[in-house]
């Protein structure tokens, strides 16, 4: 018998339904749960991170933990930090607090939060589509992306500030549908005091934050304006109620986060610390030098819109293997392009909440391509990588609605939309695994040392070197004081001269007391800088001890610590 519209129909509510059922949702939050700790155990990295800025704030949460307050401890004098906000160290210093000096705890807890982040992402999308096959297969494509993976177990903020942006979007949609001002819904004011305590506490985890909450405030104007007019139309008393509503949650959330700025703005102010934060990187011109024309905004502007269409937003998609210093072929475009017009299909795709999702993610892209382009990679929008996942997906179900039902005249798409999307991320989550690899190899190594002598196992060699021989009171100088403290077992350091000619080391040893260097080649800065000087004064310094050995065809030098005479 040939099936009929109204039989289609029947049908495709009868999968909508299928699908809606609580137990159902329940089994997709177990796929969701099991592909996560999967993909997240299999890249748990337990080695310290290299980078350096979670060295910083695992020390920033120990001074804290400590009771020293929020000072910078390894350098050798205690100074009030005023670089990275506090944040993410208060939260390391809580955890501190449950299980002392362990970072794996810390590491572990960041994959929690990560977890408990996606989690909420399948319901806040849930509450924008009104589906749940969307959200269900962005939650499994962000369980497996690589850069998400790799940086919760950093101990890096991003965890946390991803955390925190779907509990304020996910409880905005929530409170978008209350009602303020009655006073005996008790619930209502719960959830706002949670709302506004991460409106407040977001902006000192990342500062990107802001884009987060100007967002938040933008999309609140859209919406009293909105009920605004058509209570000036209609003269109802529903619209007026809305319409104070959304007046009170915007007051409410920009005092939530301008009273804490205040706050903190007056401590670093108090402390010595003047201007905007990363403002000098803001102005940080690329090659040198800083922003001052026209030319130099629209250079900028230019290559971090290339950079981000072409390469960083389809590889966090479709990991093409995208390197920002290759040539920008024909094909970059047309892919990046393609990405780009179904995202704009996502968010159409989309009920009126998709202001929210436009101004949070377009904030976000917009201080990106703002910013120095030496700061314009995937780790800067880590936190938003879930919502590419969903606008793309939904931008293609839309798509295929749109041609099935203009060219075609098919009625119902549902089906077909669904099917798609299924195809598309299990076409995805393949690609995203294999470029797991490296991080999954990189987690079987218990130790950076087992890598084999290079100039980076030597630094960490002479660091632990240090921590055993030498006394805690030693002041060492170094190229990265970070890293020598958690290799040498908390031992404090500071910044080596670099660039500078013979005798300005000399002098800057002598003024700061210098007893003990290492020079390294790791990094070129000590060769380059330090070791012209041990030439030129060989009486000066006394070779303690020394890792690997000088090798001309491979280039390779050894690292040597100093006393200074």
């Amino acid at each position: 018998m040939k099936q009929t519209v109204s039989d289609k129909k029947t049908f495709t509510q009868r999968i909508e339904q299928f699908f809606h059922k609580p137990l159902v949702e329940i089994v997709l939050l177990v796929l969701i749960t099991i592909v996560y700790w999967s993909n997240y155990s299999a890249n748990f990295n337990r080695k310290v991170d290299m980078n350096g800025d979670n060295i910083y704030y695992f020390a920033l949460g120990q001074a804290l933990a400590d009771g020293k307050g929020y000072v910078n401890t390894i350098g050798f004098t205690e100074t009030p930090h005023t670089h990275f906000p506090p944040g993410y160290p208060a939260y390391i210093a809580l955890l501190q607090k449950i299980a002392p000096d362990n970072q794996q705890f810390i590491k572990k807890a960041d994959g929690t939060l990560l977890f408990a982040a996606i989690i909420l992402l399948f319901f806040l999308l849930k509450k924008l589509t009104g589906s749940v096959l969307i959200p269900f297969c962005a939650c499994l494509l962000s369980s497996v992306q690589v850069d998400v993976l790799r940086f919760g177990s950093m101990m890096m903020s991003e965890p946390l500030y991803m955390f925190c942006s779907m509990v304020i979007l996910y409880l905005a949609l929530i409170l978008q549908n209350s009602d303020l001002l009655d006073y005996h819904k008790w619930q209502n004011y719960v959830l706002l005091v949670v709302f506004l305590f991460f409106v407040a506490y977001v902006q000192f985890v990342r500062t990107i934050a802001l884009a987060l909450v100007l967002s938040l405030l933008l999309w609140l104007v859209v919406c009293a304006i909105k009920y605004g007019i058509k209570w000036l139309k209609q003269h109802d008393t529903v619209s007026k109620r809305r319409f104070f509503h959304f007046c009170l949650l915007f007051s409410l959330v920009l005092l939530s986060w301008y009273i804490p700025k205040q706050v903190w703005d007056a401590r670093q102010e108090a402390v010595g610390k003047t201007g905007v934060a990363y403002q000098s990187q803001f102005m940080q011109k690329s090659g040198g030098g800083t922003m001052q024309t026209y030319d130099d905004w629209a250079e900028r502007i230019g290559n971090n819109t290339r950079r981000h269409i072409v390469g960083y937003v389809p590889q966090a998609i479709f990991r093409t293997n995208w390197f920002p210093d290759q040539p920008t072929s024909i094909s970059n475009w047309i892919v990046g392009i393609s990405v780009l017009v179904l995202l704009l299909l996502g968010l159409f795709n989309m009920r009126q909440s998709a202001w929210l999702i436009l101004f949070y993610v377009g904030a976000t892209m917009a201080v990106l391509i703002l910013y120095a382009q030496e700061y314009s990679t995937e780790r800067y929008f880590i936190a938003i990588i879930p919502f590419f996942f969903f606008l793309f997906l939904n931008g293609a179900a839309y798509l295929i609605h749109l041609v099935l039902h203009k060219l075609f005249k098919i009625e119902s798409t549902r089906v077909w939309q669904s099917l798609l999307v299924v195809v598309i991320t299990f076409i995805l989550i393949p690609t995203h695994v294999e470029a797991q690899e490296s991080n999954r190899r990189m987690s079987q190594i218990k130790s950076w040392k087992s890598l084999g002598q290079s100039a980076f196992t030597d630094y960490i060699s002479s660091a632990q070197w240090c921590g055993a021989n030498l006394p805690d009171t030693a002041r060492i100088y170094c190229r990265k004081p970070e890293i020598f403290y958690m290799y040498s077992n908390y031992h404090h350091s500071e910044m080596i001269p670099v660039n500078v000619e013979p005798d300005a080391v000399i002098a800057f040893f002598e003024q700061h007391r210098t007893q003990y260097v290492i020079l390294d080649s790791w990094f070129p800065h000590a060769y380059r800088t330090i070791y012209p000087a041990v030439m030129a004064y060989p009486q000066r310094f006394e070779l303690i001890h020394q890792e690997g050995k000088f090798d001309e065809r491979q280039r390779s030098y050894p690292t040597f610590v100093l006393r200074f005479r």
